[in-house]
């Protein structure tokens, strides 16, 4: 069996990128196969999370090649933004940390910031898989120096993509065609997470590009089960899950509470001061849990009787454990990405009935049984059986 490195976003405080690390981990160790996990640490995770220390501050906005007069001005704005998160980030960050010390194995320990370090490290594996989540979305590539593609040589390791999610339209972006032929000619074998991108791909590459599942639905929920923490299985007797990216959501929440006359745990607070004050009304008498770890958020979802998602991998979660779900996109023209992988993944299981395009929605799909998963079952498990046999496939090559 192969050795095998796995590059991801595998550093990063999100529920998805954590968990999809931590499923392809387990689904490569299942299959027989050495696997770690790549400590590379791009500036990317500085771009895309908040930061507070001086040193990294500097760092970021160095990344950013902003003007120096809006670069001071956006310094000062993120410290004064978050600076009363700081105590709840570093709870969330140790939770996240100590998940990974635990699940994961990650090499090298110190981590690997450059190009030159990756080629080094990736030289250690007989095969280096790239994926999944994001990694191949440009407006993240350009700010790791587009290591997530592998740009330079390894003379005795195999180059894999699997189910990586390029996360924006290719018709938006017409120098993505040069990007990906370059750097992908090289890939022994290639799968998009989204079915739409990869048939585009397959196009622009001239071969056979698959389409596999993210991770998190490769394995069965008993893999996140062994995880669950169990900490919030009396959190309340019963209630709603809301796990939202945008903020601007919440509202939601009173509409759920007065439909189903459920109290609401919100996954998903308003972080900084302008956000607090404008959607603070939302979350009086509401329960948050933001920051905690990925094994309690696997058990607020798991003793959830609902769960109301504008993300990805909550809806995905939510499928594996077979739970009530209402997914949206609202409030995400600004994420289009976002928008097409869930409508992705709602195409490809037959969730309609389950999507959220305004209020009146809400009282649409609370009519039907949101707890029949018996057709989403049959589907998932084909397209599960097929995701593993092209997985191993890719890894004999």
């Amino acid at each position: 069996m192969a050795k095998v490195g796995i590059l991801t976003f595998h550093w990063a405080n999100h529920i998805g990128a954590v968990l999809q690390a931590y499923a392809l981990y387990r689904e490569l160790e299942s299959l027989g196969h050495e696997s770690y996990i790549i400590n590379y640490r791009p500036g990317l995770e500085l771009v895309v999370s908040p930061v507070i220390e001086p040193n990294k501050l500097v760092k970021k906005y160095g990344l950013l090649r902003l003007s120096l007069r809006k670069t001071i001005k956006s310094m000062l704005g993120e410290i004064i933004y978050y600076l009363p998160d700081i105590p709840s980030e570093t709870k969330k960050t140790l939770a996240f940390g100590s998940f990974r010390e635990k699940h994961l194995k990650i090499k090298p320990r110190k981590g690997v910031v450059n190009t030159e370090e990756l080629q080094r490290e990736c030289s250690n594996y007989w095969v280096v898989l790239v994926g999944s989540d994001q990694v191949w979305n440009p407006e993240f590539l350009k700010y790791s120096d587009y290591c997530y593609l592998l740009p330079f040589k390894l003379k005795n390791a195999v180059k894999i993509g699997f189910s990586a999610s390029i996360g924006v339209e290719f018709s938006t972006r017409k120098e993505l065609l040069t990007l990906y032929r370059y750097f992908l000619r090289d890939f022994k074998f290639i799968s998009i997470r989204e079915h739409r991108h990869a048939e585009e791909l397959s196009k622009i590459l001239n071969r056979a590009v698959y389409h596999t599942l993210d991770p998190t639905l490769l394995v069965p929920r008993e893999v996140f089960e062994e995880i669950s923490s169990n900490h919030f299985k009396s959190v309340r007797e019963k209630y709603i899950l809301f796990y939202n990216l945008d903020p601007g959501l919440l509202p939601f929440t009173e509409v759920l509470e007065k439909l189903l006359n459920l109290p609401v745990v919100i996954y998903k607070a308003p972080t900084t001061i302008h956000e607090r004050l404008l959607y603070s009304k939302w979350l009086e008498n509401k329960v948050s849990f933001y920051h905690v770890g990925p094994q309690d958020f696997i058990s607020l979802l798991k003793h959830a009787d609902l769960v109301f998602t504008d993300s990805y991998h909550g809806l995905a979660l939510s499928v594996l454990f077979e739970k009530p779900v209402l997914v949206t996109t609202l409030g995400l023209p600004h994420r289009a990405g976002v928008k097409s992988r869930i409508e992705d993944l709602v195409e490809l299981l037959g969730l309609q009935d389950r999507v959220v395009r305004e209020k009146e929605d809400i009282v649409k799909a609370l009519r039907k049984d949101l707890e029949d998963y018996s057709a989403v079952r049959s589907k998932l498990r084909e397209l599960r059986r097929t995701s593993i046999e092209l997985l191993k496939e890719a890894l004999r090559s």
